[in-house]
């Protein structure tokens, strides 16, 4: 279509416009460039949803069923609220308990959750929310940041050349990773016992650890040798483990110690009576390791010395913790 005489520009105008623009293009090119937006951080979500923190929820989902008051864990009551205030969207919670506090009746409505999405093993569904059931729950209500992921299963190889006493330990990724930076803690220190073996590992059934009640049922298990070492041995591998982020105590002839923050860990490990997971119940209450370690010294209690946050407690060191004060 031809331009109206009257709105057809001049040479000289069209030539005093382009000086223009690119007097405008110049004094853009000046301006400073803005500073580069930093990147979403691997398994996290990235948007303008309210965020909720992984690491936080599973940990307050760990320790605050157990206590005697209902003060919250620090840092997670805004994402636990967050979480609870969708389970009551969904029906799943009454909403006189969301109010950041992950108690027994918030960890069995995520085990009712838990259920109706299929999850129906030991380490599966246990009332503890892991990232990827957190992502799939808060859809479009809320996202998942520090997130982080236990990864898969793998044979641990037998001693000399691996730290299995027979080569059929079976632990997650971030245990063993876990575990071998204990031992080179150890190593680097020079510190005695730091030749390490582990003789019961995690995913077990009854036909490896009948007497483990169903603790090493789940992830984030394991025990470790103790009569090849003397008393201060015992004492530095203890302090190895419990560095990296786990529960770790002395029994009669092992070390037992539980990762803590691993999602996959069975309800037997941190749960009492009624549990949401499929286990026999054969009149045994559960054991709450995390809480027992944290609270009571050990985990070699059935939940029953249940005590106030204001008690005196180990502070809690989780791997991921452990990982970025290292840097």
């Amino acid at each position: 279509m031809t331009a109206h005489p009257s709105t057809r520009p001049t040479r000289r105008l069209v030539r005093r416009g382009l000086a223009g623009v690119a007097a405008v293009a110049a004094t853009v090119l000046a301006l400073p460039a803005p500073a580069a937006q930093a990147a979403c951080p691997a398994g996290d979500q990235c948007t303008a949803l309210p965020d909720v923190n992984a690491r936080k929820v599973v940990l307050a989902a760990t320790l605050d069923p157990w206590r005697t008051d209902d003060v919250k864990t620090p840092g997670a009551s805004t994402s636990v609220l967050r979480v609870e205030r969708a389970l009551v969207a969904d029906g799943l919670l009454a909403s006189t308990y969301a109010d950041g506090y992950w108690g027994t009746t918030t960890t069995a409505a995520w085990g009712r959750y838990e259920k109706s999405i299929g999850q129906n093993g030991i380490h599966t569904r246990n009332g503890l929310p892991s990232p990827a059931e957190l992502r799939k729950f808060g859809a479009g209500r809320f996202d998942v940041v520090k997130s982080y992921d236990v990864g898969g299963r793998v044979t641990v190889a037998k001693a000399p050349a691996g730290n299995s006493d027979d080569g059929t330990e079976v632990v997650n990724r971030r245990t063993l990773d876990m575990f071998l930076e204990a031992q080179r803690n150890m190593v680097r220190r020079g510190d005695v016992g730091k030749d390490m073996t582990i003789t019961q590992g995690s995913y077990c059934d009854a036909s490896c650890a009948p007497e483990s009640f169903g603790t090493h049922d789940g992830g984030g298990i394991i025990d470790v040798r103790i009569i090849d070492t003397n008393a201060t041995g015992v004492a530095k591998r203890l302090a190895a483990l419990r560095e990296v982020g786990f529960a770790a105590w002395e029994r009669s002839n092992h070390i037992h110690a539980v990762a803590l923050n691993d999602y996959q860990m069975a309800w037997a490990v941190h749960g009492v009576g009624g549990a949401p997971a499929p286990i026999v119940d054969d009149g045994w209450t559960g054991y709450c390791q995390v809480y027992e370690w944290v609270y009571k010294g050990d985990g070699l209690g059935h939940c029953d010395q249940r005590v106030p946050s204001t008690s005196a407690q180990r502070t809690v060191v989780t791997w991921e913790d452990y990982l970025a004060a290292k840097g």
